[in-house]
């Protein structure tokens, strides 16, 4: 086990977490990119969850570097389980950001800058940058939660805001306060968006700081958990949604923005999972999806119905699934990306 030494004045610590499990040939990049940050007092702390590969070869190459801890569970966790772990009982930093071990930071002045600019504000309790999404064909694109260098936004209007087209809230570039996240219960949820469960319900404490720059790279792949097409996975996840909601409203916010909110942020989620799934090989996951918003939240199946329609790319996908299948739809993306 690699150990961290001493250091010398008090700074604000911060723990750069990477949560892995079978993901040696990727990991490297994750973990150059955590430990080139420049931040004077960094922990970077790979929770490995029982990893049936190298990975604990690949962390090896890197264990003369101070910063650097290992750790490994002797039985498997699972993936929410083990961001649990590693927040709760082996990250020691004031400040935390989660950096899974397919993803890399690329701004080693991230922190620096982040750090620079919350310093003396206690009301914020969030920094959120950009990435750049990597698909595994090449083609890429840069998704920012501000056009302009930084935005500082009320906790409560940044919640009410979050969940609608644009909104870019990437895990790997978001900045919290150890402390609260822990007194909040971080990753509590078992559910594909944990991570957004857990940030959504941050937010209602404090400000948010919006960061304009992309600083990290989220890698596209087929083993992502945001893009499974397990029917029962993608309704439990509606509880990244709802249980922030109800949340939001213990906390004071007016119950009808709430349930607007709601229902804006549940009709996104399934329409972004019939783009999915049209990209996949079956359909079924989105409807079954679809038909339990039906029944229990017909409004934001309304709305998720009127988007639908109205979204071009999306329905060209679900009608090309439908009469050609995934050949089709493959055909009609290499198009695409020939038109941009």
């Amino acid at each position: 086990m690699c150990i961290i030494r001493a250091r010398g004045a008090a700074v604000t610590r911060v723990s750069i977490l990477i949560p892995t499990r079978d993901q040696g040939p990727l990991l490297p990049d994750a973990i150059a990119g955590a430990l080139a940050q420049d931040h004077p007092d960094l922990e970077v702390v790979v929770a490995d969850d029982a990893s049936g590969d190298d990975t604990a070869r690949v962390v090896q190459r890197f264990c003369r570097h101070p910063a650097l801890r290992y750790v490994r569970n002797e039985h498997r966790l699972g993936r929410v389980a083990n961001y649990r772990r590693a927040l709760h009982e082996l990250a020691t930093g004031e400040w935390v950001l989660v950096v899974d071990g397919d993803d890399y930071l690329t701004d080693p002045g991230f922190l620096s800058r982040a750090l620079a600019r919350s310093a003396g504000d206690q009301e914020t309790v969030l920094v959120v940058a950009g990435e750049r999404v990597l698909e595994t064909d090449g083609t890429s694109v840069e998704r920012r939660p501000v056009r302009g260098e930084w935005e500082r936004v009320d906790g409560a209007k940044f919640f009410l805001r979050w969940g609608i087209s644009g909104a870019v809230v990437p895990h790997l570039a978001s900045l919290y306060r150890r402390d609260l996240a822990c007194r909040l219960g971080f990753y509590r949820a078992d559910v594909l968006s944990s991570d957004w469960e857990s940030l959504r319900r941050l937010v209602l404490h404090g400000c948010v700081l919006l960061h304009g720059r992309c600083v990290g790279v989220w890698r596209g792949h087929a083993n992502n958990a945001s893009r499974t097409v397990d029917v029962a996975a993608h309704v439990r996840n509606l509880e990244s949604i709802l249980a922030p909601g109800a949340y939001a409203i213990e906390r004071g916010l007016d119950p009808r923005a709430v349930a607007r909110w709601r229902d804006r942020a549940l009709a996104e989620y399934t329409v972004e999972l019939f783009s999915v799934c049209a990209l996949s090989e079956s359909l079924e996951p989105a409807l079954a999806l679809f038909e339990a918003l039906r029944r229990e939240h017909p409004v934001a199946a309304r709305r998720a119905a009127l988007r639908l329609v109205t979204d071009p790319k999306t329905m060209s996908l679900v009608a090309l699934h439908g009469v050609g299948g995934r050949r089709l739809v493959g055909l009609a993306r290499k198009l695409w990306r020939l038109l941009r």
